[in-house]
């Protein structure tokens, strides 16, 4: 069962987790739902990785990244400190005009 983002966001409030600002801000976004679940899975630690996959007893062997062979595929990895994610992010604030200020954290670097 599909389940939205608001509403699994009212469940755990509802519940009494500690959700953070910016899982309240994510969930106030006009974007397309599946913007906001890939922000909400990523954000979660729920995106397909080789470490998420070996942690799930789901892949053995080599988790090291593809693109840089150096550290383990891991969401943070792939999205901010891969040097090559690191320069795909560069160009495309370069292409956008866009001066940034790169995170290691994903939360840091959403908010």
């Amino acid at each position: 069962m599909y389940v939205h983002i608001k509403s699994a966001y009212k469940k755990l409030v509802n519940q009494g987790y500690g959700v953070s600002a910016v899982f309240a801000y994510l969930c106030n976004l006009k974007v397309m739902s599946s913007v906001q679940s890939y922000v909400w899975r990523t954000l979660t630690d729920r995106i397909t990785t080789k470490q998420n996959l070996h942690k799930r007893g789901v892949m053995v062997g080599d988790t090291l990244c593809v693109f840089c062979g150096k550290e383990e595929e891991s969401t943070s990895h792939n999205l901010v400190s891969c040097k090559v994610s690191i320069e795909v992010w560069n160009m495309c604030f370069s292409w956008l005009g866009i001066n940034s200020v790169s995170h290691n954290e994903l939360i840091n670097h959403f908010e």
